[in-house]
């Protein structure tokens, strides 16, 4: 194995989303092409490597309002790896996942956002290249 590090960070596209929509990104620091942004939902990861991924979330949802954003690696949902929050009132709250993940082919990562209504989302998805293998 070899040290390999690249690292790039995306920008949540600030909106409303509803329950089965991915969240949509835009490239803020792309970094050098080992995290590449497709159809502004899907980050494609290039393949033989760990990577380490950290997703943070502000979300403004109803009073008794919840909400799940589960990653989704190629077709599986991580549902192990889900970031979720239950709104007391209306205030913004914010919610964090971070996981490594073997990347063995190309792979698609996105966020899946299951609600109990419209929620209104923030923030910024890093992924970080540990090692390539």
């Amino acid at each position: 194995m070899s040290a390999f590090t690249d690292y790039a960070q995306f920008l949540v596209n600030q909106g409303s989303y509803s329950d089965g929509t991915y969240v949509r990104f835009h490239d803020f620091l792309p970094g050098q092409g080992t995290f590449t942004l497709q159809n502004g939902d899907t980050v494609l990861t290039q393949p033989r490597r760990i990577a380490y991924c950290a997703c943070h979330l502000v979300a403004q949802l109803p009073a008794g309002g919840s909400c799940a954003v589960i990653p989704v690696t190629g077709l599986a949902e991580e549902d192990m790896l889900r970031a979720v929050i239950h709104a007391a009132d209306e205030q913004p709250l914010s919610m964090v996942t971070q996981f490594l993940f073997v990347v063995p082919v190309q792979t698609g990562l996105r966020f899946l956002v299951r609600s109990s209504g419209p929620v209104t989302l923030d923030g910024a998805l890093s992924l970080f290249s540990v090692t390539e293998y």
